[in-house]
């Protein structure tokens, strides 16, 4: 299992990867993955992922990096999709919005009204911290927002959005709300390491 993996992200969509990794089990032994690419100068945001998150391939070049939350108390794996965007990318409060409505409620009120969002100070930046359970209407077509969905009651949403000079990072997990739930405390810890690397002189 994974102990530790490295994220630094650029001015664009490049990522480098450093992940080392350890299994109990002998096949396993001595393996280790390591991804490298070019490194960019400046605006990059720096984090470790909690252990047990498992990196895979993202489903759409829109995000730069993808992980499965492995399921809990007998639910499935939820997705933490992670997002780059450039300037404002159309404001914390409407991503918020367009977030809040891929979910319904079982009374048929707003899903913006039961949202739980706070605002963390971490390391010098304000990170916009939302949680929400209903029932998911998730895309058919990923990243077609307004087109057919697949629905999912008893889901759950968690999600992280980071302003900086360079840009938006979001980071949106969405799962059977049991396995959210589960993953609570080690995403918030994972939002308290976020840095912001400085450029080199």
């Amino acid at each position: 299992m994974c102990s530790k993996f490295k994220i630094i992200i650029g001015l664009s969509f490049f990522v480098v990867f450093t992940i080392g990794c350890s299994k109990s089990d002998d096949s396993a032994q001595g393996q280790q993955d390591t991804f490298v690419h070019p490194e960019l100068p400046s605006g990059e945001l720096v984090f470790s992922t909690p252990e047990g998150w498992i990196e895979v391939e993202p489903q759409s070049s829109m995000r730069f990096a993808e992980f499965n939350l492995p399921g809990k108390d007998g639910a499935g794996d939820a997705v933490m999709a992670c997002f780059h965007l450039k300037g404002a990318a159309g404001g914390i409060e409407q991503n918020l919005q367009r977030w809040y409505g891929q979910f319904e409620q079982p009374d048929g009120s707003a899903s913006a009204d039961h949202a739980q969002k706070t605002k963390v100070g971490v390391n010098g930046m304000q990170v916009t911290v939302v949680y929400l359970t209903g029932t998911y209407k998730q895309p058919k077509e990923l990243m077609v927002m307004n087109g057919p969905t697949d629905n999912f009651p008893n889901y759950a949403l968690l999600g992280a959005i980071i302003p900086t000079k360079n840009g938006v990072w979001f980071f949106k997990a969405t799962g059977p709300q049991k396995t959210i739930d589960a993953w609570r405390p080690a995403f918030d810890e994972f939002v308290q390491n976020f840095k912001l690397r400085q450029p080199s002189a």
